[in-house]
């Protein structure tokens, strides 16, 4: 039940600098993939009160994805819940899209967020590094990445007996 990442609750990095800037028609084509990929984002609530948000196989991470996948779990269940996101790989995650996942303020709202790295092969690879090195440190809360679900739930599971009790 080890988690291969774990970053307690800590303060958020001062600024970031360098942030890329699109083109019109660049934009328009990252709009239609991520409405692509947010028509396959699957959100639900365990019975254990764990909310869980699978992303589609080699998600390419956006501001909008990342924003957009937040308002669509809180309409499933409001926070402050705890929260478990699913990866099966992740083949982009543009500096600007870090920097906002770091600033984003619906993060702070969850009890505890449980990263789980399900991808196979280069991607997996590449999932792992952006996991660990950009979306696992500097939480507003307590943040850990695994390898399976099941250690994913227990560890938040146990994370919400700690604060309830």
């Amino acid at each position: 039940m080890k988690p291969l990442f774990y970053s307690p609750r800590q303060p958020q990095p001062a600024s970031f600098a360098g942030l890329p800037v699109r083109s019109r028609s660049r934009n328009r084509t990252l709009a239609e993939r991520d409405q692509a990929q947010l028509s396959r984002l699957n959100i639900r609530r365990r019975k254990s009160g764990i909310v869980v948000i699978d992303c589609p196989e080699n998600v390419a991470l956006s501001k909008t994805f990342i924003e957009e996948g937040y308002a669509m779990a809180a309409e499933i269940a409001p926070p402050p819940l705890p929260i478990m996101i699913l990866f099966h790989g992740i083949s982009d995650f543009p500096t600007d899209a870090q920097s906002h996942a770091f600033e984003f303020s619906q993060q702070s709202q969850h009890l505890a967020k449980a990263l789980v790295s399900l991808g196979k092969g280069e991607f997996g690879v590449l999932e792992r590094h952006y996991l660990k090195r950009h979306l696992a440190k500097y939480q507003p809360v307590p943040t850990a990445l695994f390898d399976n679900i099941r250690d994913a739930e227990r560890w938040l599971l146990k994370r919400c007996e700690r604060q309830a009790g």
